[in-house]
């Protein structure tokens, strides 16, 4: 759950698996955040702890961008793991996911 004091942004860890079986809680807890905050300007998923993303986790992934993007709130994926990394890569959508942590860093934001 959200762990930031700062009242424009929060934080979500995720730890172990992000896939078929844990991604819809995951997404659950996004949506609620973003009901819950409407002052939130930023969302940074903390990835830390992440073992392993199939493709189902990727598309929930951009399922939360695309959430964040609606609400205007920037979206920034933080201590990514390689394989979070290669995944991307190989996916073509690390400029996607990523753009907004950029934009947000380009501004001084986030």
């Amino acid at each position: 759950m959200p762990t930031d004091a700062n009242p424009h942004a929060a934080t979500l860890h995720v730890t172990g698996d992000l896939d078929y079986v844990t991604i819809g809680p995951v997404l659950d807890a996004v949506r609620t955040l973003l009901q819950e905050r409407p002052d939130l300007q930023a969302l940074h998923l903390d990835c830390a702890e992440l073992d392993f993303c199939d493709s189902a986790g990727l598309s929930g992934l951009l399922a939360m961008h695309d959430m964040t993007e609606t609400e205007e709130v920037l979206f920034h994926l933080d201590n990514r793991p390689s394989q979070l990394d290669r995944l991307l890569d190989l996916t073509g959508t690390t400029e996607y996911l990523l753009s907004d942590a950029a934009a947000a860093d380009s501004s001084g934001l986030g």
